[in-house]
């Protein structure tokens, strides 16, 4: 029988925060709708008919007559307007004027400032079984531009010259938040309507040394925190008449102390996601009670506003917002992870490659390998990959086909598909969404020569190496076949042109540490020697080396250790090479010709400009 060891982690956590006085819910006065009233829903350039069914807060819930349903702001929703002209009017907010803002009360009469009131809400890491939700993903799909390159700058101009964050509302996906650089105590931002570029509007929140770090409300409720070193406090704002108002504070509480979040995303005005060590909890503001827990990682929000992005141990998990549900559950967990705006196709890198797949049925429809980084991924189509908004790979081919060029710039993908780019062109800050990939990279695709890479599918590699330091030759041997045959190529050991070359060698001797538990007295520590061993992989071609990678191999989290071996063993024979990793290595089908500066190669670049991005290398030079 094994035993499942793991190392030493803290998993309780608890955050208290108590109500020292009430939270002001943020009114909007309801429209004047009734359960069933036929309304038009906008999407993208075109309006479709559906049903209303009720409302909450400032999100109307509609019901399209394929059955699904949807919660929308009222600037997507049109109610009929007289019988058979077929003409509609946009909802607006019982007795309240046009452009006029309903005031908020003050949190219970009382005063509040940075300084306090402070609400303390208690988070509780709950024991259990995580949450999941029936049925499959629906992502509702925005409707296409119809133009490639839209500039969004507003007349006025943008308040800042550098962009700090773009922030996703996810009750209001079409509204991204552009938070500038802070000035004094003054931070600028400007909140972009990707739908009606004409509601752009820039404004700006004076908070002593604060930093934004989520919105909803289409910008108009935001969360700061203060910048010093060790703060452990969040803060609430409302943008009424003009200006942000301060409207409460809350602090975090572990175990009867004071604790960090982590991060926060603000899914409306009235839900808070924090996450602080180690775990994610979702709040309740009117309330100031737990809704959700569950325990993961880092957590991103999708472009449509619709799903949550996680990780917990070595899975990648697809959430509900409105309970943090598991909608999904992939295997083999990766640091970076991307759904495409529609929710079918999901992309998983672990920093060296990227595995694409079909999220309903979890096949995989594509792997690329060779990458040097995945860093920041953005999944804008089943066959292309925006990596840190700057290089578009190709998923069929593998190839890193174009790099777009911005100055100071920040980009985030939308949930029409396209990307959002801040920058800097000539010396002023600019705001424009496009497609990418565009013309020019598509065009480099296609027309892309042999001449141009230094290794594409159907070179043949020889094996090099003493491949019975791995322990078992034929193993070890067969699994590399496999990943040369992955990539594309053959292996063949009379090849003289490309060669992999396979060392073996003793790594770094660490610590391995378990709990263990004595009768009649506490848990005690206890840690173990943990060796390692690497094994380094070379592809060359004619002597120089176009790829490497090295896999290490020590004991992890958990260690897999038989009823008769002592904790020892099991450590150590976790730091042997195990052959069957040797078939999931990710060498290149295509490797571009390095560039003379030793960055990485594609096949053509382009620079942001005001009429959008303009190739500045021939594909065919």
């Amino acid at each position: 029988m094994a035993k499942w060891i793991m190392k030493t982690r803290r998993i309780f956590v608890v955050i208290v925060i108590s109500a020292m006085f009430t939270f002001a819910q943020i009114s909007t006065a309801a429209p004047v709708l009734t359960p069933g009233q036929d309304v038009s829903v906008r999407e993208g350039d075109t309006w479709s008919e559906a049903k209303f069914v009720r409302v909450e807060g400032r999100k109307y819930l509609v019901k399209y007559p394929d059955g699904t349903e949807e919660w929308i702001t009222a600037d997507r929703l049109r109610v009929s307007g007289d019988v058979g002209t077929g003409e509609t009017s946009p909802v607006k907010p019982a007795g309240t004027p046009a452009n006029t803002p309903a005031k908020p009360a003050a949190p219970g009469g009382t005063a509040i400032s940075l300084e306090g009131p402070f609400a303390e809400i208690e988070l509780r890491a709950l024991k259990g079984v995580d949450k999941r939700a029936s049925g499959v993903i629906a992502v509702k799909p925005t409707t296409r531009p119809s133009a490639a390159f839209t500039d969004l700058t507003p007349s006025a101009g943008v308040p800042f010259t550098r962009v700090e964050e773009l922030i996703i509302c996810p009750d209001t996906p079409g509204i991204v938040v552009a938070v500038g650089g802070r000035q004094g105590d003054v931070t600028p931002l400007t909140c972009i309507d990707i739908n009606t570029p004409a509601n752009t509007e820039s404004r700006a929140l004076t908070a002593h040394e604060h930093r934004i770090v989520t919105a909803a409300d289409a910008g108009r409720v935001v969360v700061t925190r203060p910048e010093s070193f060790g703060s452990q406090t969040l803060h609430l704002w409302e943008y009424l008449d003009g200006q942000y108002h301060l409207r409460a504070n809350y602090t975090f509480v572990a175990e009867g102390k004071n604790r960090r979040s982590d991060e926060a995303i603000l899914l409306s005005p009235t839900r808070l996601l924090v996450r602080s060590g180690g775990d994610n909890f979702l709040i309740d503001l009117r309330t100031r009670k737990q809704i959700a827990f569950i325990q993961s990682g880092d957590i991103k929000l999708h472009a449509s506003g619709q799903i949550l992005l996680t990780s917990k141990g070595r899975t990648n998990l697809v959430l509900r917002p409105s309970d943090l549900a598991i909608l999904a559950e992939l295997g083999n967990g990766q640091s970076s992870f991307s759904i495409d705006p529609t929710g079918t196709y999901v992309a998983a890198g672990n920093g060296r490659s990227v595995t694409v797949g079909k999220l309903a049925t979890k096949t995989q429809t594509g792997q690329i390998g060779g990458l040097t980084r995945t860093g920041k991924m953005d999944l804008v189509g089943p066959d292309s990959l925006i990596v840190d908004g700057a290089i578009y790979y190709d998923l069929k081919t593998g190839i890193p086909v174009w790099r777009y060029k911005a100055s100071n710039d920040k980009s985030v993908m939308l949930p029409n598909g396209q990307m959002l780019y801040v920058a800097t062109v000539d010396g002023r800050t600019m705001i424009c969404m496009t497609t990418v990939p565009d013309a020019s990279a598509a065009g480099a695709l296609t027309e892309a020569s042999p001449e141009k890479f230094v290794i594409s599918p159907g070179a043949r590699i020889a094996i090099v190496g003493d491949l019975g330091a791995i322990g078992d030759a034929a193993a070890a041997r067969k699994n590399l076949e496999t990943a040369i045959s992955s990539a594309g190529h053959k292996a063949d050991d009379t090849a003289t042109q490309f060669k992999l070359t396979v060392t073996t060698e003793a790594g770094p001797t660490g610590k391995f540490a378990v709990r263990e538990f004595q009768m009649g007295g506490p848990p005690v520590v206890r840690e173990v020697d943990a060796p390692s061993t690497i094994v380094t992989t070379v592809l060359t071609k004619d002597e120089g080396v176009i790829w490497k990678r090295e896999l290490k191999f020590s004991a992890q989290v958990i260690i897999n250790r038989r009823q008769d071996e002592s904790l020892e063993q099991a450590v150590a024979a976790a730091g042997k090479p195990n052959p069957t990793r040797l078939g999931a290595l990710d060498i290149p089908g295509y490797v571009v010709k390095p560039e003379p500066d030793g960055k990485l190669a594609t096949l053509g670049e382009s620079t942001l400009t005001r009429i959008g991005f303009v190739a500045d290398k021939p594909a065919d030079d």
